[in-house]
């Protein structure tokens, strides 16, 4: 009898582990998810945002996996289409070692003059937003004189710095600087190493100290329409690898398996409470500017998990067969 259950047992471990298995390996296949309306979650091994200034304008991103996205927007005031990793700003660049971004993107502004293709982030304890610009509009940011110019990756990209004023931030309204790398001639793909932007900034007396809060691809319309398609990304940051080409960067036979497994909910503590569900559809009304950021879905055992004023709801997610 103890030989019949223990046989039981086994076999029925064995079971669970191989449905296991083949749940992990439905889940690495997810079907795009279309984002319309303010988010800040993670899909996929990936921190996303994004983010539209008024309610009611027309915009949209679809998340395709692997830290690749589409996008569009027509006609708004100010749209942040965005994928990366959000660090929590515990340790400052030099001590994660090289930052490199490799990516590959399709853009069309179809509107206005303001447009970038860029790598997008924070840093705190000194606030610094910082951008590099791999593409624009005609409007190049963020005017003024460059304080000088600076060969990277094979491209010149001219150096400035600017600063906010009682403005929005990752710490409310605050007044930082702005550190810019803008490249000269607009590219749309290649290789990014983001740490020797960050050095030839502190060359020229930019504090780059601070811990690093986020780092991003990022694709941003002002007052002007487009669309845009990710169709590389690869984020190295030290010795973690981000993104389903892996190959790119590490040489390795396959991509770690826990950068392919789907992402957990943002707790992070400077976010509002979560305020609607949202996967798929549905459109913002007109009541005006929005800076909030609801807490989206997250993909576990087949369902988005999200909780709505203390109550847990499930959200259906299609995934690839």
């Amino acid at each position: 009898m103890k030989n019949i259950f223990k046989k039981t047992s086994v076999a029925l471990c064995i079971a669970l582990l191989c449905a296991f298995l083949t749940s992990l390996s439905a889940m690495a296949a997810l079907e795009p998810v279309v984002i319309d309306r303010n988010v800040r979650s993670n899909f996929d091994g990936f921190d996303f945002e994004f983010w539209i200034q008024n309610r009611g304008e027309e915009a949209a991103m679809t998340l395709t996996g692997g830290g690749t996205f589409e996008c569009w927007w027509d006609g708004v005031l100010n749209v942040l289409f965005r994928m990366g990793k959000r660090l929590g700003s515990v340790a400052t660049y030099e001590e994660y070692g090289e930052v490199i971004l490799e990516y590959a993107a399709e853009y069309e502004l179809l509107g206005g003059s303001v447009f970038y293709l860029c790598v997008y982030g924070w840093t705190q304890n000194p606030l610094v937003e910082w951008y590099i610009i791999e593409s624009r509009g005609s409007y190049k940011p963020p005017g003024g004189a460059a304080l000088g110019f600076v060969e990277i990756d094979g491209g010149t990209y001219e150096i400035f710095e600017s600063t906010r004023t009682n403005m929005p931030s990752i710490e409310g309204d605050q007044t930082f600087q702005q550190y810019w790398s803008v490249r000269t001639e607009n590219r749309s793909e290649g290789t990014i190493t983001i740490s020797d932007h960050f050095k030839a900034w502190e060359e020229y007396g930019m504090d780059m100290s601070g811990n690093m809060y986020e780092v991003a691809l990022c694709i941003e319309g002002f007052r002007s329409s487009g669309n845009a398609k990710v169709t590389r990304h690869v984020l190295k940051i030290g010795d973690e690898v981000y993104g389903a080409d892996t190959l790119l960067l590490t040489g390795e036979d396959e991509p770690n398996a826990e950068d392919d497994t789907p992402g957990v909910p943002s707790e992070d503590t400077d976010q509002p409470n979560i305020t609607e569900p949202i996967v798929t559809g549905g459109n913002n009304d007109d009541s005006g500017n929005d800076s909030s950021f609801p807490i989206v879905p997250v993909i576990a055992g087949g369902a988005a998990v999200v909780v709505i004023g203390g109550a847990v709801t499930a959200i259906s997610v299609k995934r690839r067969k």
